[in-house]
């Protein structure tokens, strides 16, 4: 029984440990100026770890695993080099937009502290519905 000889993967144990490190060396950062009063939004984002086995797409830049690089780079190709609308042009034509601006007259007769219009009746009138005698 001859079975091939599978490769043996590279271990790359060195390169998670410092990102492992890399990554506890923020948290104490982050915890000690959050302590200090500081918010955690001003801090700079957390450092990107780095996967040696992830090809970066020429086009955006951006890192993929190998089965799916060769899916994004075809298309990012297509994307990065698709033109640009003119500017100043509107995408919509000659129709106006719906709901654009604020088309609302307010209401005079509303006060807030009586919660509600100016009429002081009951809500729900009692025995007033249109949808017969049960509701």
């Amino acid at each position: 029984m001859d079975f091939p000889l599978l490769p043996i993967p590279k271990s790359n144990w060195k390169q998670k440990h410092e990102d492992f490190i890399r990554s506890i060396r923020y948290a104490k950062q982050a915890s000690s100026y959050e302590k200090s009063g500081g918010r955690l939004a001003d801090l700079p984002p957390p450092p990107a770890s780095m996967n040696p086995d992830y090809i970066q797409c020429p086009h955006c830049g951006r890192n993929y695993a190998p089965a799916v690089a060769e899916r994004h780079i075809p298309k990012c190709v297509n994307i990065q080099n698709k033109p640009r609308p003119p500017p100043g042009v509107n995408r919509m034509g000659t129709q106006q937009r719906v709901g654009a601006g604020n088309t609302r007259t307010p209401i005079n007769n509303y006060s807030s502290s009586s919660g509600g219009f100016g009429n002081n009746a009951a809500y729900p009138p009692p025995n007033r519905s249109t949808r017969g005698g049960r509701y």
